[in-house]
């Protein structure tokens, strides 16, 4: 729709707004910029890891006519900066709910066991219909099962505020994706999808996916920002 910085300006709208005046509405964002380190380092992993994958299986697609055309890892230059965008975003959010609501203290650790994630990721590789949905609840089970492992009891307490960031992740994506989706940052596989599309660009798997975009982004602030272990 306008050419090369089509999906970059869908970023800086969206995503790249929001953040700055975050930034300087709430003083405690740069307190926390270890945690939102930390959080962003793990989606750049994990996030190029299964978008990478996303991609490979056509379960999207980009006009080359609408990004910059810059590509690394098998990604554009705009998917990493999503990445890295919506990590900072929900984890500021995040940071802003704590303050408000309050967080309490960690718990005794207890270790669950991670022996069911392989299993889980041999589910990306079968050829099917519903791949997206097949992949959404395999990143939902690696990225929040290394997060709870060992902070179940910790997150759990703070169960409220990872679900208020992901209500306002929810609220957030029914606003800005069907405008990426109109202006077509990106496009999505009909046959990779359930089908039921929200102002026909906007799958319902992107409903899924932004929650479990955001609520690991919240547990990883709380992990690394709140939590005395700081770690994994």
């Amino acid at each position: 729709m306008f050419g090369q910085i089509t999906y970059l300006l869908w970023l800086v709208l969206c995503i790249g707004i929001p953040l700055l005046i975050m930034l300087r509405w709430h003083n405690q964002l740069w307190q926390q910029r270890r945690a939102l380190a930390f959080a962003v380092l793990g989606s750049l992993g994990g996030g190029w890891a299964w978008d990478a994958l996303a991609v490979h299986f056509d379960l999207w697609y980009y006009n080359a006519a609408n990004i910059a055309g810059i590509w690394w890892l098998g990604l554009p230059l705009e998917e990493w900066l999503w990445i890295i965008g919506v990590t900072l975003l929900f984890g500021s959010i995040t940071v802003i709910v704590a303050d408000r609501l309050g967080v309490f203290p960690e718990e005794t650790p207890s270790l669950l066991s991670l022996v069911h994630l392989p299993v889980c990721l041999s589910m990306t590789f079968l050829p099917s219909q519903f791949s997206y949905l097949f992949m959404l609840i395999v990143a939902a089970l690696i990225f929040h099962g290394i997060l709870w492992a060992r902070n179940a009891p910790f997150l759990w307490r703070n169960r409220r505020i990872i679900f208020t960031v992901v209500a306002i992740a929810e609220v957030w994506m029914v606003v800005t994706d069907p405008i990426g989706g109109h202006w077509g940052a990106w496009y999505f596989t009909p046959t990779k999808v359930l089908g039921i599309w929200f102002l026909q660009v906007m799958p319902l798997e992107d409903f899924l996916g932004i929650a479990v975009v955001s609520s690991a982004a919240a547990a990883a602030i709380l992990v690394f920002g709140y939590s005395k272990r700081r770690w994994i």
